[in-house]
């Protein structure tokens, strides 16, 4: 009698710890947007969920962000996962499941993608356990749980250990050879090679000229048999901002950019060896042909940039579809070809781009894509499977942003065939 007076005793002091920590982080939220606690519930190991998240908090008409939260006791185990929107038994691209830590889980989604919060499920983990759930919206997402309920956070995570040196690179000549193969094998129309010298701190800096088009940009460490890790910045003109970096933890560098006019470009690096060497490769690949000579020289440039994103197929139709936008969520009507497949390019030619996202609706279908919270312009690839029509849904953030969108054909499937 005196356990089960025990554990009762237990269970209902965690109950009261789970529900304070859902009103404190109510409260805190409260000064950033709108926020509501649904009733909390008691799930059991097995099975997913549903969350079934008001109806207002999912509309992707609204460019708000929603935030949600769910909380169990520190010592649960829960997924909060995305359900298949098609039936299948399978979870869409991009969707993966978000595991709590000391009991708690957020996640955030902006614009167009607060539809996917309708298909939003619970798997518990533990046997069985009580759960709160906050969802917020505002106009950014909100101050992570861990910040507002400090018992929640699981502390510093301990650094990687070191499994070994790290390797060193094969000897420059043989990395020259490979690079230039690749390139032939990707269709660059020239490639050009200097020597450059770092100083006594490891830095450098390297002007050279560009042509119109595409380019590949590789820094390649002559030390050999030295531990060296290259880090490098590409800046075009007169601008002291970098078009492209590499932070990549490697003894070599790559970066790329495309460009309508010629360009003085400058590339500085550092983690060089002290007073060595290294060899810059520039690669040159022409401007898509595929591209409509009616697009200015710089529009031209910033669809072939979203474009070389693309691994799939190299030849694209001229666009079969074009779009304009401003910053914002864009819904665009499509009619297809049953049998084709579809690469959509969309770049922000105009203004300063905060990031860029593209979703794709075909039936009960869904493909998406975003080029992450730095890039200007990001790709989409889908098939038509037998549908004549689809919902292009266009969202860029940012500050005077204007874009421009591609709809390429790709190919041809088979209705039916899994092609994409």
């Amino acid at each position: 009698m005196r356990t089960l007076t025990a554990l009762a005793i237990f269970a209902g002091t965690a109950r009261a710890d789970l529900a304070g920590d859902a009103q404190k982080l109510a409260a805190g939220w409260a000064t950033s947007g709108e926020v509501r606690r649904l009733p909390a519930r008691f799930v059991e190991r097995g099975g997913l969920r549903p969350l079934l998240l008001p109806a207002a908090f999912s509309d992707p008409l609204r460019e708000d962000c929603v935030t949600v939260a769910v909380l169990g006791t520190t010592s649960s185990t829960f997924l909060l996962r995305f359900l298949p929107s098609n039936g299948a038994l399978s979870w869409p691209d991009g969707e993966h499941p978000e595991l709590s830590v000391a009991g708690g889980a957020q996640l955030v989604r902006c614009g167009v993608r607060k539809a996917m919060l309708e298909r939003l499920a619970l798997e518990m983990r533990s046997p069985r356990g009580a759960v709160e759930v906050l969802v917020a919206r505002g106009a950014r997402p909100f101050p992570p749980l861990t910040r507002l309920l400090a018992a929640r956070s699981p502390g510093a995570f301990a650094g990687p250990g070191i499994a070994g040196p790290r390797a060193v690179p094969e000897p420059l000549e043989r990395r020259i050879a490979s690079h230039a193969a690749r390139a032939r094998r990707d269709g660059a129309s020239a490639v050009s090679q200097r020597s450059v010298s770092a100083d006594s701190a490891g830095r450098g800096r390297v002007r050279f000229e560009l042509e119109p088009g595409c380019h590949r940009v590789s820094l390649l460490s002559g030390s050999a048999g030295q531990n060296v890790d290259l880090d490098a910045d590409l800046a075009l003109g007169a601008s002291s901002e970098p078009v492209a970096s590499d932070r990549s933890e490697a003894a070599d560098a790559t970066l790329g950019a495309c460009l309508a006019e010629r360009a003085i470009a400058t590339l500085t690096f550092q983690g060089a060896a002290p007073g060595g060497g290294a060899s810059l490769l520039v690669e040159h690949y022409p401007l898509p042909a595929e591209l409509p000579p009616r697009w200015a020289p710089e529009e031209r440039a910033r669809i072939a940039q979203a474009l070389r994103q693309h691994r799939g197929p190299s030849q694209l139709s001229a666009p079969v579809f074009t779009a304009r936008g401003v910053s914002g969520i864009t819904l665009l009507p499509l009619e297809l070809e049953p049998d084709a497949c579809y690469v959509a390019a969309v770049a922000a030619v105009r203004g300063q781009s905060a990031g860029v996202a593209l979703s794709a609706e075909l039936g009960r279908r869904q493909a998406q894509n975003h080029g992450g919270p730095d890039a200007s312009g990001t790709t989409l690839a889908f098939c038509a499977r037998g549908d004549a029509s689809a919902r292009l849904n266009v969202e860029v953030r940012g500050d005077g942003v204007a874009w421009l969108l591609g709809l390429f054909r790709a190919g041809r499937a088979r209705v039916g065939e899994q092609a994409e």
